[in-house]
This record gives structure tokens, C-alpha cells and sequence, in this order.
């Protein structure tokens, strides 16, 4: 009977650990972000739905365009969804963009690329001869790295070995003017680096006893993700 029980109680043990190691790996990049944040989530819902009395459908904490922010979309009584994007650092509204259900339908066809042939043609028309053959051979390639995966797009791709400095447009003090925007710390450590396919400056910063490694665009300052350590 002792055997029995002590075997149950290590079996626990195990299995418990197991399970919280699993849950540490699987950090998601919101909780990083989030550590980032000054407005939590249950004030950024009630900021949202001050701007837009509905009911929050779906959204979450998230980075665009080098700026972290709550965006949420709001159904509200008459069916017609509202964005609402809230600054996850002083509660500003940032964006309220009201669509109907037939815009949203289109914009999710759009995205999956499902156009009919007149808007195909149309919007061929329109891209040729816009973009010189270096331009047009960048977009390719930044659209086969997005396809692909790659958890962001730069400016800059790397296709080959080079010297990295040479390519660089901005300098390390705007690099880390920039990472300091998101993670208002202590820079430890700026290097300039390929990843993911383009250039980025990594900035290691120290934040309330966390350290981020800020991944700023070398061509043109913007966020383009951040990682916890």
C-alpha cells in the first residue's frame, strides 16, 4: 500500500514538472509584450468599450508599425464591427475604424487573395512599370520570405554575404532611440545583424529586471519585433 502511494506521488511529481517546463517554453509572444505594457488588459477593454459600446469579439495586445498597442474588434447592437486600437503605454485611442460586414468580408478576401479577374487584371495594370527591376526583385523576395514564415519584413534583405555596415541607412543612436520608445530601459548591447533575411540592429535592453532584444529596422527605424530573454 506505502508502494503504491509513494509511486502515485512521484508519478505527480513528474508529471507536474513536465507539464510547467512545457508551459515555460511555450511563452507566448503576447506575455512578452505584455511585460511591456503599462495598461492592462481589463483597462484596455474598458477604454475600448467606452469608444465603442458593443461587445469585444476578439483582439489582444500585439506590435504595429513600432507601437504596442490593444487592438480589439467590437461588435456593436446593430452587427457593424469596430476597431479599436488603445496605446498599451498611456491609454490613448489610437485608431477607431468602423466597417461594415460587407467591407470586412472583402478586406478578408483580399488578404487570402481571392480577387475576380477584372480586379486582377486591373490591379496589374497598375503595377507594371511602377518598379524598377531592382525594386520589383526586393518586393519578390520579401513577399516569398513572408509566405514562407518569417516573422517579420525589413527593408533591407540580405540575399548574400556582404558588409553588413555598408547597407545600413540609420545609425546605432537612432536604433536605440527607437528600441528605448518600446522598452524604456537600459541599453546593454547593440549589434547590427541578418535576421530573418534582413538587416536589423538587435538592441539588448534591461526593463524592470527583464532583458528584450529590440529588432529595429536598419532602413528605417521601425520596430520590427522584440524577444524576451
Amino acid at each position: 500500500m506505502k508502494k503504491s502511494v509513494l509511486f502515485t506521488v512521484v508519478l505527480g511529481l513528474l508529471f507536474s514538472s513536465s507539464f510547467f517546463g512545457c508551459e515555460h517554453k511555450k511563452e507566448s509572444a503576447e506575455s512578452v509584450l505584455q511585460k511591456l505594457a503599462k495598461i492592462t488588459p481589463a483597462e484596455a477593454k474598458t477604454l475600448a468599450l467606452k469608444n465603442a459600446n458593443g461587445e469585444i469579439i476578439e483582439g489582444g495586445l500585439e506590435l504595429e508599425n513600432g507601437l504596442l498597442i490593444y487592438s480589439y474588434d467590437v461588435q456593436m447592437p446593430d452587427k457593424v464591427i469596430t476597431e479599436i486600437q488603445i496605446n498599451a503605454k498611456d491609454g490613448s485611442v489610437v485608431l477607431k475604424k468602423t466597417e461594415t460586414a460587407l467591407k470586412e468580408a472583402a478586406e478578408v478576401k483580399e488578404s487570402k487573395g481571392i480577387v475576380s479577374e477584372k480586379e486582377g487584371e486591373a490591379k496589374t495594370e497598375a503595377a507594371s512599370g511602377e518598379e524598377k527591376a531592382g525594386e520589383h526583385e526586393a518586393e519578390e523576395t520579401a513577399e516569398a520570405r513572408e509566405k514562407s514564415g518569417a516573422t517579420f519584413v525589413g527593408t533591407i534583405p540580405i540575399t548574400k554575404e556582404v558588409n553588413l555596415n555598408s547597407l545600413a541607412k540609420i545609425s546605432e543612436n537612432q536604433a536605440k532611440a527607437s528600441a528605448l520608445k518600446l522598452a524604456e530601459g537600459k541599453v546593454e548591447q547593440i549589434k547590427l545583424e541578418n535576421e530573418n533575411g534582413y538587416l536589423v540592429y538587435t538592441v539588448r535592453v534591461k526593463y524592470k529586471g527583464d532583458e528584450f532584444d529590440v529588432l529595429v529596422d536598419a532602413g528605417n527605424a521601425k520596430v520590427l519585433g522584440v524577444e524576451g530573454e
